[in-house]
């Protein structure tokens, strides 16, 4: 309780979840469809590019299309949650104080995963929220149907959400930990996130390459979110996506936060602190 107190109480908290929605506005919609709008019918793309990408933007496609974008857009700032939560006791040197009122680290920092967590659904949350609205915005402009996606769709959405969600979280944790800062870690994960996961993401298939790519964030919850929508490309057209099974990509996902929870943990639990 202690540590959800601690996150409620943080601005930053707050503020991380108006610029999720934004973000998920702007880039996983608006500039996606301004795109489709400027766009020459005859510009050469392959037949079906652009419908293939107004349908992602549909509003029943807005749970599949928000989990596969989650990782690329919501998860840097799920990454910072979780750097703050736990770099942020280094920065404002109260890390000793706290490991002195608490009788065990282990239960500390098991306790700050969870509240982590909860946050995390927070996350997923303003995520889908910003989509179904960003979603039916657009469909009033073009004319289309508002019908929103089902309540069993948006349930598994926000359940792969939070999980996409949770292992950027643990990320943040990790390198705050590992690092004892704040500034470093939301850097090297912010370059990871929006550098090497999106060149690989858009490097073609083939041996070492195709190895690599199924072990990213981004591409596990692409497959996770073109899962939710059957018969719809939810990358738009674009992108090039290695077929994985949902059950492999929640499981490379549960890798992540187990992983990189432990990680945390272990090294929050032995090391000496000045």
């Amino acid at each position: 309780m202690a540590e959800l107190l601690k996150l409620r109480k943080r601005p930053a908290t707050f503020i991380l979840l108006g610029v999720n929605v934004a973000l998920v506005a702007l880039f996983g919609y608006f500039i996606a469809y301004l795109f489709v709008v400027v766009l020459p019918t005859d510009d050469g793309l392959p037949p079906g590019v652009i419908d293939a990408l107004l349908a992602t933007l549909r509003p029943e496609a807005a749970g599949g299309y928000a989990v596969s974008n989650s990782s690329s857009i919501s998860g840097p700032i799920a990454l910072i949650l979780g750097v703050l939560a736990t770099g942020s006791e280094y920065t404002l040197r109260t890390v000793r104080l706290m490991v002195t009122q608490r009788p065990r680290r282990v239960a500390l920092l098991l306790g700050k995963l969870g509240a982590l967590a909860v946050g995390a659904v927070l996350l997923a949350i303003s995520t889908l929220l910003s989509a179904v609205l960003s979603a039916t915005l657009i469909a009033v402009l073009e004319g289309q149907p508002t019908t929103p996606p089902s309540g069993s769709d948006l349930i598994a959405a926000l359940g792969a959400a939070w999980l996409v969600l949770l292992a950027w979280v643990s990320l943040g944790v990790a390198l705050g930990v590992l690092l004892r800062g704040t500034g470093l870690p939301i850097g090297i994960g912010l370059v990871w996130g929006l550098v090497v996961e999106a060149t690989f993401s858009a490097l073609p298939f083939g041996g070492t390459i195709e190895a690599i790519k199924r072990g990213l964030l981004s591409v596990n919850a692409s497959a996770l979110g073109g899962s939710l929508t059957p018969g719809i490309d939810v990358t738009g057209g674009f992108g090039s996506v290695p077929e994985i099974e949902p059950v492999v990509a929640v499981a490379v996902l549960a890798g992540y936060v187990l992983v990189l929870g432990g990680v945390a943990v272990a090294v929050f639990a032995r090391r000496e602190i000045s």
